[in-house]
């Protein structure tokens, strides 16, 4: 067992003891296990959750963990792929090759866009006045 300090705010910032157990990875065994349940379905029933301790002799909270770190971790890659794909535009050159062109998109830039629109639109129409 590993003993963890913890600053503890009533008591002035000291050190208090925590009892906690050191960090145990799964084995690959227990991630193909996971994974090929995670691909049936993201989410379990606790009878599931129970099944599949019992299956692996692993705690039931270990798995809900692991099934929760997993649900967010392909928030995280779902979240990045919609980032690049809004933010970055891949354009072709002549030469065959790609080049990337990161949009900036702010109010001013909004502003200025509207500003110049307009100031096409008016000098045109000044243009057909003379």
């Amino acid at each position: 067992m590993v003993l963890f300090f913890q600053r503890s705010k009533k008591e002035g910032g000291s050190k208090k003891k925590i009892n906690r157990s050191a960090r145990v990875p799964f084995n690959n065994t227990e991630i193909a296990a996971l994974e090929d349940q995670y691909k049936k379905t993201p989410y379990l029933t606790s009878r599931e959750v129970s099944e599949l301790a019992k299956v692996l002799r692993i705690t039931e909270s270990r798995v809900k963990v692991w099934f929760q770190n997993r649900r967010a971790r392909d928030r995280r890659e779902i979240d990045g792929k919609v980032y690049r794909a809004s933010s970055y535009e891949q354009h072709k050159m002549k030469d065959g090759k790609t080049k990337e062109e990161v949009p900036i998109f702010s109010m001013e830039n909004a502003v200025l866009t509207a500003y110049s629109q307009c100031q096409a639109i008016f000098g045109r129409m000044i243009s057909n006045l003379n």
